[in-house]
């Protein structure tokens, strides 16, 4: 309903706030998080949670920081996080990308993550290029720091 309506002798014009309920309020939704990366391959079964959320693994599939990345029996899946660094998990193997920024003009990088069990193939990118102190790699024996090009390879029985 629009226009001008005329009650009595007052005039007033009725437009789009006509319709809205009074005390109706508005919420500014959350901004959406960065990708950090994105499945490229999986096999068998193979999760991604994020936030609390568990979804099956699929090819194309956004990674954000925080995601834990796990795998079933005779599963296997691969994420490339935005900086080049290839994540490879073999069958019931559980790995969570706890911190991950890449901003190098605002010099903000970090790979921070923990590898629980299973087997684990990294070929770190450029975080550990530009920061050799930036990528750190827990696992249930310790904390492994991943610099430029290296290759880590990893089995974790638990």
């Amino acid at each position: 309903m629009r226009g001008w309506i005329k009650h009595g002798k007052t005039m007033a014009w009725v437009g789009l706030l006509a319709v809205l309920p009074l005390g109706a309020s508005f919420v500014a939704a959350a901004p959406l998080p960065q990708p950090i990366g994105y499945v490229v391959r999986v096999e068998g079964p193979a999760y991604v949670s994020i936030r609390g959320n568990t979804l099956v693994a699929m090819s194309g599939q956004v990674v954000l920081s925080g995601s834990k990345l796990e795998t079933g029996p005779q599963g296997a899946l691969g994420v490339i996080l935005i900086d080049g660094t290839i994540i490879a998990l073999g069958a019931e193997s559980e790995m969570r990308l706890e911190d991950v920024r890449f901003d190098p003009a605002r010099k903000s990088l970090l790979l921070q993550a923990r590898f629980e069990r299973g087997m684990l193939s990294l070929l770190a990118g450029e975080i550990a290029k530009l920061d050799p102190q930036a990528m750190r790699l827990q696992t249930p024996h310790g904390t492994i720091r991943v610099t430029d090009g290296a290759h880590v390879l990893i089995k974790a029985v638990q």
